[in-house]
């Protein structure tokens, strides 16, 4: 992939900024968490997670995954950006979070593009290339980078539980959708949609990724 590195110190754990958010606006995704890129280059993460609840105590049988794999070192964050990842919770009290605590364990550089400017959009097509709306069957995913130069991405497929009344909506079940993808800068790439389709509702996003 043709990616350049940026010049500028190498981004620490001092240039990273994190802020959970159980629960979103309507329509919005909930339980996100925001990760803050201040530094020079692009890092992919291993985070550990420590869920708390609404008093600050630690949640001790709780266990915490994502759907991008921020905590295993598969989401790439861009030099100067903000994006997020999807976080799910499991165990006894899981219902209980109210916030994370985030502790950084490794960095890893990772070369990237000069300038990000927001991350991949995507679009549902049907056979005939028409934009399906979310709730229908679709044949294919187009993927839009909007910044100069080439990038690397990964598709989720994010399926969520039946809302809960007074509760967030928690991710239940997360897929692939290819593998790495290059989406080259200003344009676009059509991949082929999922042959199975959960009676669930299902978000489909792109994650910057190597």
């Amino acid at each position: 992939m043709g990616w350049r590195t940026r010049s500028g110190d190498a981004t620490s754990a001092a240039d990273l900024r994190f802020r959970y958010e159980r629960l979103a606006s309507t329509g919005v995704i909930d339980q996100t968490l925001s990760i803050k890129n201040r530094g020079s280059s692009a890092v992919a993460l291993r985070l550990a997670f420590t869920p708390v609840d609404a008093n600050g105590r630690e949640l001790r049988g709780v266990r915490t995954t994502t759907a991008y794999g921020t905590e295993i070192g598969n989401h790439v964050i861009p030099p100067k950006l903000t994006v997020i990842d999807i976080l799910a919770f499991h165990g006894p009290g899981f219902r209980d979070v109210a916030d994370v605590r985030v502790d950084v364990q490794q960095i890893t550089q990772v070369p990237s593009p000069t300038k990000v400017r927001d991350v991949v959009l995507t679009d549902r097509l049907d056979a005939a290339g028409n934009v399906v709306p979310p709730g229908y069957r679709y044949d294919y995913v187009r993927l839009t980078n909007i910044s100069r130069e080439t990038v690397g991405v990964r598709v989720a497929l994010v399926e969520y539980e039946d809302p809960v009344p007074g509760q967030s909506q928690q991710a239940v079940d997360v897929r692939p959708l290819g593998d790495l993808i290059e989406v080259p800068g200003r344009g676009t790439t059509t991949i082929p949609g999922p042959t199975r389709f959960p009676a669930g509702f299902v978000s489909v996003k792109a994650y910057y990724s190597w």
